[in-house]
């Protein structure tokens, strides 16, 4: 198993044109040092009505990227005050 790296626009430039020549995910994912299934993943993902495109498949995963909610630190404040609720058996939510 390949190390895990986010394709690039490059990447799925080379993906795409390899695809399109009827090579298998399995030798893309060699060509390309990355694992099968983020070749699969990526194919199905980022699909629109016309295939997959290169361009388009960028553009959704930054959409994707950008909308994430970014996790909040933990403050020992806060901390304490879950640990205080847990204990008066509150409910996690």
């Amino acid at each position: 198993m390949n190390q895990y790296i986010q394709l690039t626009c490059d990447l799925r430039y080379q993906l795409y044109a390899l695809n399109k020549s009827g090579m298998s995910q399995t030798k893309i994912a060699l060509q390309l040092g990355v694992d099968q299934s983020s070749i699969s993943r990526e194919l199905n993902r980022n699909k629109g009505k016309r295939g997959y495109r290169p361009k388009q498949a960028d553009n959704k995963t930054k959409l994707r990227k950008k909308r994430t909610i970014k996790g909040s630190v933990m403050t020992a404040e806060m901390i304490d005050k879950i640990t205080i609720c847990l204990k008066e058996l509150w409910s996690p939510e």
